[in-house]
């Protein structure tokens, strides 16, 4: 019998069948984990560029935007500053012309007065001198009346400067050859021998300038003839009924506006330059290079005479050396310059190269550690898939599933992750490379997100500037009286006054003024608006208000006056409400106008009363007014308390007004008190009642106290 060669054992086959479904799980296995890695690479991959793509452009955007919105905020800053500045120098020039025209216009009502030449020993104090052209004769008899009627301006020329803390020296200049000058430098108007030197107005640019247009004409700057200081002068023509007689002017050192623009730089990177119509750097921050100060650069000055010739107030972007800029530009329209700010392109993005490589440097590292774990859990599963295949066939399910499971959710969360979604949370522990990898993908979006909140909090903090509101209500302080006593030598009367704003600059003023040993002026006015137009509007008014009443006009003269130089081009529409009162010691009359303000409060008989007499329209409301003067006597002991709407109308957190009964009581226990501790004890009581709300108006009172002694 035949032996039965048996070719296939059951055993075999299923050795074979169990092999071959081993082998192909192996397969299966090692595929679906090797495309589960491969996709999770590439999706971590392609997050992260996505990421430091849509990161990079957000912080490119939102840096360049906050850069040129500071920088044009800074520039317009500036220039209002230092224009606000050439505007009231300007108006003081001003005010001086048209006083001289009035004089030449009208000799008869003025007598001659008399005038002195320079004097060494005047040196370093204001002193008011009379010059000469080498052309003039000074023994003729018309050069000697001219001089002593332009000598009636002394007393002007004198106190515009002495009230001024930028102006150098104010003149008037005359067509025949006079200079009636105020100023510090009396000892530089002599030669080696002693002799009082010529000086030739005619031929000075600020001369020449204000002839030969018409209208007030500032120069460029120049050193001073007499002191060699960098300056700038402006020069306004005046007339004898429409012919021209000469010219008033006046210099201002340009040394604080140096300053002002050395600090206007946010830190190293940023430079600050004021141009002139030619495209000349007058002043810069940088010390050196094409945007140091009369350097030379024919493209840049092209490009800065265009922005000042042009009046441009935005941001645009210039290449200086071969590196581009950010530039802003306002004008300063009174001198026709321009305030400039430069920032390189490159400083401005440094922050989003210096974010975008830290993400690039985290998203390689993420994807580094990524590689690794991912070849070590594939090669660790084919090995164990290997030496143990019938754990593998029996595991094969339970670790699919504990390997895919933790993938998937990782990378449908790595998904997730695109346009302003930058965050990542892993919750699930599985305690392998996987949630090592995810920890790691968590650690860095959170960096990601405090280094952008960083860079907000640190951009937002550059953006707090409040330097030019300080120095914009230090001279609007400066503007105003506040020594004390105001006047020492009189021990007749007690007088002070105190002005509190709502914000950094008011439109509230008050002045007083004796107008000789027995007439006091006294003024407290309230401009419409808040901020710096009421404050600029303010220092105009007051200036009017100063200037006529010193020329010893009557109330309502001095208000009609200043009323028609406040409606010329008053486009901005403001107006101030006014009271203005002149007090004779002799007889005890108060003569006074009031203009829309409050009623002034009159301690008279041993009782506190409003004055009410029916106001006059306000300041700058119309052309065209007269305005009714009333007066009222007063008694040795009276007491006149004068103040704006912020004290009535200050409000407590119930919307409650102080009041005019509030006022009146508070009034009756300051009888017996001193000018300074009256305005201390309204104050107080103002506060009190306040309590927690905010101070919404500007606070402005004077009180004025005619002593028994």
């Amino acid at each position: 019998m035949a032996a039965i060669i048996v070719k296939k054992t059951l055993s075999g086959k299923i050795f074979r069948s169990f092999l071959l479904v081993s082998l192909i799980m192996l397969v299966l296995t090692a595929s679906v984990n090797t495309i589960h890695m491969i996709r999770l690479r590439s999706v971590i991959a392609e997050s992260n560029r996505t990421l430091t793509k849509q990161t990079s452009d957000a912080s490119s955007a939102a840096t360049t935007a906050q850069i040129t919105q500071r920088l044009l905020e800074l520039a317009i800053d500036k220039a209002q500053l230092i224009d606000d500045a050439f505007f009231s120098f300007q108006a003081r020039v001003q005010l001086l012309a048209d006083f001289t025209t009035e004089l030449y216009s009208n000799p008869a009502k003025y007598r001659d007065k008399p005038y002195a030449p320079p004097e060494k020993r005047n040196d370093g104090t204001l002193s008011v001198q009379m010059l000469y052209s080498a052309r003039v004769n000074k023994a003729s008899r018309e050069i000697q009346e001219e001089a002593g009627l332009i000598a009636n301006t002394a007393a002007v020329l004198y106190a515009a400067n002495n009230r001024s803390s930028i102006m150098a020296s104010n003149y008037v200049a005359t067509e025949s050859g006079l200079m009636l000058q105020a100023d510090y430098v009396a000892g530089a108007k002599f030669d080696e021998d002693g002799n009082v030197m010529p000086f030739e107005a005619a031929t000075r640019p600020w001369y020449i300038g204000a002839k030969e247009t018409g209208k007030p004409f500032f120069t460029s700057v120049t050193a001073d003839v007499h002191t060699g200081t960098k300056t700038v002068m402006c020069g306004i023509p005046f007339y004898k009924n429409g012919e021209f007689k000469g010219v008033a002017g006046a210099g201002i050192y340009l040394d604080s506006f140096d300053g002002v623009v050395q600090h206007a730089s946010i830190d190293k990177n940023y430079t600050a330059c004021i141009v002139n119509r030619k495209g000349e750097i007058l002043f810069s921050s940088a010390s050196s290079g094409s945007l140091g100060a009369e350097t030379e650069n024919a493209q840049l000055s092209d490009n800065f005479a265009w922005i000042a010739s042009s009046g441009f107030s935005n941001v645009t972007q210039l290449t200086i050396d071969g590196e581009e800029y950010f530039v802003s530009a306002s004008p300063m329209r009174t001198v026709g310059w321009s305030f400039i700010v430069l920032v390189p392109k490159t400083k401005v993005l440094e922050p989003t190269r210096e974010l975008v490589s830290t993400l690039k440097a985290g998203g390689n590292r993420a994807l580094s550690v990524a590689d690794s774990h991912l070849r070590h859990a594939f090669y660790s599963t084919l090995a164990v898939l290997c030496l143990i295949i019938i754990a593998l066939i029996l595991a094969a399910k339970q670790l699919a599933q504990n390997l895919s499971d933790p993938i998937k959710r990782l990378t449908e969360q790595v998904e997730q992750i695109e346009g302003g979604n930058i965050s990542f949370s892993w919750e699930k522990h599985t305690d392998d490379e996987v949630e090592v990898l995810a920890q790691g993908f968590q650690d860095m979006t959170e960096r990601l997100n405090r280094y952008i909140a960083d860079l907000v909090s640190i951009t937002a903090e550059k953006e707090r500037i409040s330097l030019e509101l300080n120095l914009a209500a230090k001279i609007q302080s400066d503007m105003l009286p506040k020594n004390y006593p105001a006047f020492p030598e009189r021990t007749d009367f007690d007088l002070f006054a105190s002005m509190h704003p709502a914000k950094e600059v008011g439109g509230d003023l008050y002045d007083y003024l004796l107008l000789d040993d027995d007439r006091l002026m006294l003024i407290v006015g309230d401009v419409s608006g808040k901020g710096v137009p009421a404050a600029l509007f303010m220092g105009k008014c007051k200036v009017l208000l100063d200037f006529y009443a010193m020329l010893g006009l009557p109330p309502a003269e001095i208000f009609r006056i200043v009323n028609e130089k406040l409606c010329a081009g008053n486009e901005s529409e403001l107006f101030v409400t006014c009271w203005l009162g002149i007090f004779t010691f002799s007889t005890g009359t108060l003569r006074f106008v009031n203009a829309g303000h409050p009623y002034p409060v009159l301690y008279h008989g041993g009782a506190f009363a409003f004055i009410k007499e029916k106001p006059n329209f306000v300041l700058g409301g119309m052309e065209g007014l007269k305005y009714k003067e009333h007066s009222v006597t007063l008694s040795k002991g009276d007491r006149l308390f004068i103040y704006t709407d912020g004290v009535t109308e200050a409000t407590d957190s119930n919307e409650e007004l102080f009041g005019d009964e509030r006022l009146l009581s508070a009034m009756n226990d300051t009888k017996d008190l001193s000018a300074p501790d009256t305005l201390k004890k309204i104050r107080a009581d103002i506060d009190d009642f306040v309590g927690s709300a905010e101070q919404f108006d500007d606070i402005t009172m004077l009180q004025f106290v005619w002593k028994n002694t």
